[in-house]
Parts: C-alpha cells; structure tokens; sequence
C-alpha cells in the first residue's frame, strides 16, 4: 500500500476517536506571559479534503493551497478570500508552490505529473509527464528557470519550467518513496528526503549526489535550506528536527519534543533565526535556532498539521490542516 494511502487511513482511523475541532476554541500555550501570544486573524475555508500545503506568495499578498479534493486555491493573505480554484488535476494534489515573483504556480499530484499554472489568471500552461508513481512535491528554483520534483517512484526529476522538457533523473535513494526536494537559496544544490531515512544534498546542475546526511532514526521528511544557505532544517518520523551544516554536512543540532509524534514540516523564519514546525499532534512549534528551544506553541485541535510558512515579512504563519481548512497566525 502506498504511504499516502497509509496515511490517509491512520488519519482516518485517529478521527474516528479524536475530535477535529476548530475556530474560537484554538489555543495558545506560551510559557512566558511577557511575550505576545500569536493570534488567529483567518481561517480559511473552501477545500473539502485534507489541505495538503499552503504557502504565501513572495510578495505576501496571496496564498496558494493544495488538497485531496484536486484543486488548488489561491487566497487573498489579507481579507481570506478566495480568489481562484484551479481545478486539471485527476488525483489528490499534494503540493502547489509559487516561483520567485508569483507569477506562475507548480503542483504536484497523485496523478503521476506536475502542472505549471498562470498564478493570475489560473490558466494551466504545462503539464509534466515522465514520472511512473505519485508525484509527492515539486518546486521552483530561485530564478524559476527550473523545477525539480520528487516522487514515489524513486526519483528526483528536474524540468525546464519554459519547455516543460525533463533535463535530469537523479536517482539514488535506496526507498522508492522520495517525498520532498527543494533548491538552495543560490539554486546551486538540492535536497532531498525518502523512506531510506537519509537526506540527499545534490548538484543541482550535474545531478551527482554529493553529500547522503545519516542521523534521522526514521523516515525523513522536509529539508529546507535557511535563508543564507549555510544550514538545512530536516524533519522525521523520529520526532525531531536536525540542523546541519551545509559544506561539511556535519549534524549541528537536534529540536526534539517527544510528545509531538512525527515532526512532519520545518521552515526557517525570514530571518533565519526561528523555524517554524508542523506535526502531527496538532501543534505548530516555534523554535529559536541559535538555543534549539521551542519557546511558543499553537495547538490546532487537529490531528495532523501538513505544513506551516512564514509570510515574506515574518509576521505571520500560514498553517495546513488535515481537516481542509487553513488558518493564518500573527506571530510578533
């Protein structure tokens, strides 16, 4: 059975004894009462599947979703209307990413292809084929020249985002399932996790693996480079988050909280001095990168969180929920 599938089902399975709820009931647990507490500003709601991510445009002034439903929505950041639904995609879709100056969106689907979209008008300008399973994650390089992606079938690909034309296979993973890839700050590297419980650094123009990060216990899932491009952030089923070190790819830190099950998203602040976790008890964690302290946490009351982002300004958070709703924090 394929790991989404799996998931699906344990989701399914949980809520049949955990209740879902949401809106006025949304708490906050903060240890240090001096600090201001994060608060809810917008919930927004239209999917009727799982919300699978959800990311702000580089300009802040949309967001862009993907769900279980087959659609892609784009919101307004500001008021929570949503202001297109872009619907081509036979299966559920598993990620919708923005490239560098919102003008275009990439999605990734359990249809085995990836779709490039006018993100104005929500014309959809190519469809990707070549991948033979799900197609997990796909994502813009920094100058949006590129796109890489990974999938269920074992490997990364990376396509010209003009030609739709697949100009690498990056194989090396020793688990079919690969679930994420993303670029360097620079565009120069990518990673990359998988079921192997290893995270890929790799040569974004040779496709040669340079570097396999040995340190999760479990099956890795995110590894956002931070803003400078010195540090990656992985996460894993082994409940934590680990800092490492690009160029040496040396292990710097590990954020664990035991009681948050399968640490399943993690993304650096602006800034880079917090990151920002999703997971699967209903909590996003706000951690400080230079203690490895989580020093502020926003409980959901729901049973799986798929990602979380900060806005451009590092103002806000824009969280995913397995419920298909979406809800933006302001966290000062």
């Amino acid at each position: 059975m394929k790991k989404l599938c799996f998931l699906f089902l344990l989701c399914s399975f949980v809520a049949m004894f955990t209740a879902c709820e949401d809106g006025e009931d949304d708490s906050v647990n903060n240890g240090n009462t001096n600090q201001h507490q994060p608060i809810c500003l917008l919930t927004l709601e239209g999917h009727t599947a799982e919300c699978n991510s959800a990311f702000y445009s580089p300009d802040g002034s949309r967001i862009v979703s993907a769900s279980s439903d087959k659609s892609i929505r784009i919101w307004d950041a500001n008021s929570g209307q949503c202001w297109n639904v872009l619907t081509a995609h036979d299966s559920y879709v598993a990620s919708a990413n923005y490239n560098f100056n919102g003008t275009r969106i990439v999605s990734a689907s359990w249809d085995e292809t990836i779709k490039i979209w006018d993100a104005n008008t929500g014309e959809c300008l190519k469809t990707l084929t070549g991948h033979t399973d799900y197609v997990n994650w796909a994502d813009f390089s920094p100058d949006g020249s590129r796109i890489v992606s990974a999938s269920d079938d074992g490997t990364l690909k990376i396509w010209n985002a003009n030609t739709g034309a697949c100009l690498k296979t990056l194989t090396g993973h020793t688990h079919e399932w690969v679930l994420w890839a993303g670029y360097s700050p620079d565009g120069k590297l990518i990673t990359s996790t998988s079921w192997d419980k290893t995270v890929k650094i790799w040569d974004a123009n040779t496709g040669q693996c340079i570097r396999t990060l040995y340190g999760h216990n479990n099956y890795t899932e995110t590894a956002y480079f931070s803003p400078d491009g010195k540090y990656i952030a992985s996460t894993g089923w082994d409940n934590s988050i680990k800092i490492w070190d690009v160029n040496s790819g040396q292990l710097l830190q590990t954020f664990s909280d035991w009681e948050c099950w399968t640490m399943r998203f993690a993304k650096f602040s602006p800034n880079g001095k917090l990151i920002a976790s999703a997971s699967d008890d209903g909590y996003v964690r706000i951690w400080s990168v230079d203690s490895g302290k989580c020093f502020r946490t926003i409980e959901q009351f729901c049973d799986f969180i798929w990602t979380v982002d900060f806005s451009p300004d590092g103002n806000h958070i824009v969280v995913a929920l397995d419920n298909g709703k979406i809800k933006v924090w302001k966290v000062n």
